[in-house]
């Protein structure tokens, strides 16, 4: 993956630029080294975290939410968000 941007950023703000910097090396370098390791990383744990879904693992999932909070038919959830849903029109109060 070639760096088309001048100002490149790792999750920790900082910029190809200083890592070139503090590391006596190009930006070109840098970019293609953070380039090689984030491929490495995803290809290796890609079927690990984030597995195709089969039908089998959804029932599983279901069946786990049911299990611990009596929640039926949920196949995940988000923590802490709050998401504003727009109801489908004639639903009444089915939905809040």
């Amino acid at each position: 993956m070639p760096v088309t941007s001048t100002r490149r950023y790792l999750a920790t703000g900082i910029q190809f630029r200083q890592l070139a910097f503090s590391f006596r090396i190009s930006k070109s370098a840098i970019a293609t080294i953070v380039s090689e390791v984030c491929k490495a990383i995803w290809t290796t744990l890609l079927s690990k975290h984030m597995p195709e879904p089969t039908e089998d693992n959804f029932k599983k999932i279901a069946q786990g939410f049911w299990d611990r909070r009596q929640f039926p038919n949920c196949l995940g959830s988000i923590d802490g968000k709050h998401i504003r849903i727009k109801k489908p029109s004639n639903s009444s109060s089915m939905y809040y």
